[in-house]
C-alpha cells in the first residue's frame, strides 16, 4: 500500500525531459516524464520552458495540467516534492538553488551537474542546507550490468584490475562525465590527469570555455591507469575495456563481454582469454531511469542518499575539468583536487 504521493515538475522540455521517447530503438522509458509515469504515486503537475510554445506542446502531449515560461513562478505556485532539471548544464545552478529554497524534497538534475566547480559546490551546499536530496542522472549507476562489473572488481573474481581503456564520441564534459562517473564508481578517486583537448574555444567576453573533445591519461589513487579516447567521431560509441590480472571485461552501449583464462589452443604452457557468458540481470526491474526514480522515492522516504549524489557528479566534473586544465598547461600532469573552482565550461 502506498504511504505517500508526490508532486513532480519538470524544468526544460527537451529530449531528455520527454522527447527521446520518440526513439523506437531505445529501452523505454528513457526520459524523466516517461519514468515518472511508471509510478502511480507520482503526478507530474507542471512543466516549464523558456519557450512558451514548447512548454505548451510538452504539457499537451504528456497530459500535464499546467505549463509555465518561468520556472521560478512554477516552483513558487506548485510547491513540488520532486523537481527535474532538464536544461543545459550552464543553467542547472540557479534552477537547483531555487528548487531547494522552495522546499523540494528531491531534485533530479541532468548531467553535467554544473558549468563550474564553484557552482556545483553551491548546489550541493544549498541542497544540504534545505534538506533536499540532489540526484544527478549519471544513468549507469542504476544499470545492473555495471553493478555486475563493480562486483567483479570488488570481489577480485578476475584478480587485480590493472587498467581501463575508454572510448566515446562527443565532448569531454557533456558525454565524458558519464565515462568519468562510471570510472569513479568502479575504482574511486583520481590522483592525476594528463589531457589534450583538440576542439574547444574561449569566449573572450565571458572568459568561458566551450566544451570540446580530447584524450586523457588518468592515474587513480589505487594505481589503476585509465586511457580515455574522447575524440569526436562520425558514429556513436561508448564503451570501457577493463583488463584484470586474470581476465577482461568490455562494457558499454550494446557491449557486454566477459573473458576468462584457459589453456591455450595455440601455444603449449600458455593460457589465453576465452569469452564466457555475461550473466543476465536478476529478475525484476532493469530499466535505469525507472530504477533512478525508484531510488529517489526511497531517498525521500528513508532519509538517505541515492546511488548518484551531487558529490559523485562533482567528482566526474572535476575530472573532466582537469583534462582542460592539463591541456592549458601544455599537457602536463594535473593533480587533484583542483584549486581552480571558477573556470566555466559551457556544454550542451
Amino acid at each position: 500500500m502506498r504511504s505517500h504521493t508526490y508532486k513532480a515538475v519538470i524544468i526544460g522540455t527537451g529530449r531528455i525531459a520527454g522527447g527521446l521517447e520518440d526513439d523506437g530503438l531505445r529501452q523505454h522509458p528513457c526520459t524523466h516524464v516517461g519514468a515518472y509515469n511508471r509510478f502511480p504515486q507520482i503526478e507530474v503537475v507542471a512543466c516549464a520552458d523558456k519557450t512558451r510554445e514548447q512548454a505548451e506542446e510538452f504539457s499537451t502531449r504528456w497530459y500535464i495540467p499546467r505549463c509555465y515560461s518561468d520556472y521560478r513562478e512554477m516552483l513558487e505556485h506548485e510547491d513540488p516534492d520532486i523537481v527535474s532539471v532538464c536544461t543545459p548544464a550552464e543553467h542547472h545552478h540557479e534552477a537547483v538553488l531555487h528548487a531547494a529554497r522552495c522546499g523540494a524534497k528531491a531534485v533530479f538534475c541532468e548531467k553535467a551537474i554544473a558549468a563550474s566547480l564553484k557552482e556545483a559546490d553551491e548546489m550541493i551546499s544549498e541542497c544540504h542546507l534545505y534538506g533536499t536530496r540532489l540526484t544527478v542522472n549519471h544513468t549507469r549507476r542504476w544499470c545492473p550490468d555495471y553493478h555486475f562489473v563493480k562486483d567483479i572488481i570488488d570481489s577480485h573474481e578476475l584478480g587485480d584490475l590493472h587498467s581501463i581503456t575508454g572510448c566515446f564520441g562527443g565532448s569531454l564534459v557533456h558525454t565524458g562525465t558519464h565515462f568519468f562517473d562510471a570510472m569513479h564508481y568502479f575504482c574511486g578517486d583520481v590522483q592525476s590527469v594528463q589531457g589534450f583537448v583538440t576542439r574547444n574555444s574561449h569566449d573572450t567576453e565571458t572568459a568561458e570555455i566551450h566544451d570540446g573533445d580530447g584524450i586523457a591519461i588518468i592515474e587513480l589513487e589505487d594505481g589503476v591507469r585509465v586511457i580515455v579516447n574522447g575524440l569526436s567521431k562520425s558514429y556513436y560509441i561508448f564503451e570501457m575495456e577493463l583488463l584484470f590480472s586474470d581476465g577482461r571485461v568490455r562494457i558499454g552501449n550494446g557491449v557486454h563481454e566477459l573473458w576468462r583464462p584457459a589453456r591455450s589452443g595455440q601455444y603449449e604452457e600458455f593460457s589465453e582469454l576465452y569469452r564466457d557468458e555475461f550473466p543476465k540481470a536478476p529478475p525484476g526491474e532493469t530499466n535505469p531511469m525507472v530504477l533512478a526514480v525508484q531510488d529517489i522515492i526511497g531517498s525521500i522516504e528513508e532519509d538517505r542518499d541515492t546511488a548518484s549524489t551531487g558529490e559523485d557528479a562533482r567528482r566526474a566534473l572535476e575530472t573532466a575539468y582537469a583534462v582542460f586544465i592539463s591541456d592549458m598547461s601544455g599537457g602536463s600532469a594535473t593533480r587533484l583536487p583542483l584549486w581552480e573552482r571558477d573556470i566555466r565550461i559551457v556544454s550542451k
